[in-house]
């Protein structure tokens, strides 16, 4: 059953700044025209965005598009998020990662871990099956440390100066070193 315009969550409209007038008008004409001819098969999909992408593209006898703002508000508000679950989880690896004991973790290494951790679920491989290539050695060189831990920037990581882990490094040499390919 087909919903009064009234009864639709026009809030997402205004976003692209749409004339909700407009948008309404087109709603109201969209019942009227028969939908089956613009589809080769002669029929109205099941899928929605197969639906709204020939309505958007529809065009009348004036070579006017008639139902343009409706779609893509309708195209819209499929990108819009059913959830906030996806930022929950990666804020709860996060917190798995940066632990009490590695609370000192800088975001540059603690993105990395993310990184990493995120490649080897999406391609299916576990840390102990990883291959490392000759790239990667040969990038593991002294070249990736500092002489000293002196010279920090908003682009460098380093630990305290005169620890035994004085390093000196950027953000494009790190990812460099830790690049996994995602496949």
């Amino acid at each position: 059953m087909r919903k009064d315009y009234k009864d639709i969550p026009t809030h997402f409209f205004d976003i692209h700044e749409f004339d909700s007038d407009k948008i309404e008008s087109q709603y109201r004409k969209l019942m009227i025209f028969n939908w089956k001819e613009e589809f080769s098969n002669g029929c109205i999909p099941d899928d929605a965005i197969a639906f709204w992408s020939v309505v958007r593209t529809y065009k009348n006898a004036l070579d006017e598009n008639c139902f343009e703002e409706l779609a893509v508000s309708a195209l819209n508000a499929y990108c819009l998020p059913l959830s906030n679950a996806t930022v929950e989880r990666i804020f709860s690896h996060v917190t798995n990662v940066k632990t009490k004991l590695r609370n000192k973790l800088s975001t540059v290494v603690l993105s990395a871990i993310m990184r990493i951790k995120t490649s080897l679920h999406f391609s299916g491989n576990c840390c102990k099956d990883f291959a490392v290539t000759k790239r990667m050695l040969s990038l593991f060189n002294d070249s990736m440390y500092g002489a000293s831990a002196a010279s920090s920037s908003a682009n460098t990581s380093s630990a305290p100066a005169g620890s035994h882990m004085s390093l000196n490094y950027t953000n494009e040499d790190f990812d460099k070193v830790i690049a996994v390919p995602f496949q």
